[in-house]
């Protein structure tokens, strides 16, 4: 069963200062639904460094993978790493 969250809820979780796997997983599903619905072929979404651990983004990587999706870290910002999913 998915759960699913509203823009502003994601946005509201994605300020906080820890956000878990499962809220990037579901920050993530929204906007691949979102996107998808207006003819984009990828979603993305930074996270501060010091909010989100690398180790999070990986496992939502790893999540995304397994369904068919090519997922991106780009990690070259100072202040943020962004999430790129490609679909």
């Amino acid at each position: 069963m998915s759960s699913s969250i509203t823009a502003a809820e994601a946005a509201k979780i994605a300020e906080q200062s820890n956000p878990t796997v499962l809220d990037i997983i579901n920050i993530l599903s929204n906007a691949i639904k979102a996107d998808s619905c207006f003819g984009k072929r990828f979603s993305s979404w930074s996270f501060d460094k010091s909010a989100v651990s690398l180790e999070y983004l990986e496992e939502a990587k790893i999540h995304f993978s397994k369904l068919g999706y090519v997922v991106e870290i780009i990690t070259d910002s100072p202040v943020s790493n962004t999430f790129k999913v490609n679909f």
